[in-house]
């Protein structure tokens, strides 16, 4: 039976992108800030109900912000890069000696060299 529910969840999430992700995202939000308001002493429900059920279509709209920006970044990132203004971004100061020099990887540079050695 889990099985079998685990299974319609993932057809959901891959059928219903940006409803699973309004959802998931509306859930959360509307939980957290119910917790939030637990945790400053207010108590579990300080708000009446039409103002979750706007907090919630809030954190709804959030949701599908989300999915889009993250789903539409890999193709932002690309088009970035055919049109030559990534290597801009990546190695012209002040970003491109941090970035350009793997300056990123000093502060793991033992593991690095640990697990770069390895593969």
């Amino acid at each position: 039976m889990a099985v079998f529910i685990w299974h319609a969840y993932e057809n959901f999430l891959k059928d219903y992108p940006l409803v699973s992700s309004a959802a998931q995202v509306a859930i959360l939000g509307t939980f957290g800030e119910l917790l939030g308001s637990k945790i400053r002493g207010k108590g579990w429900f300080p708000f009446n109900f039409l103002q979750v059920i706007l907090k919630a279509l809030v954190w709804a709209f959030l949701g599908i912000t989300f999915k889009l920006a993250f789903t539409g970044f890999f193709g932002f990132v690309r088009g970035l890069g055919s049109q030559g203004l990534l290597a801009i971004v990546w190695r012209k100061p002040p970003l491109g000696g941090f970035f350009s020099l793997g300056f990123y990887k000093y502060p793991f540079r033992a593991s690095y060299d640990v697990f770069s050695q390895v593969g």
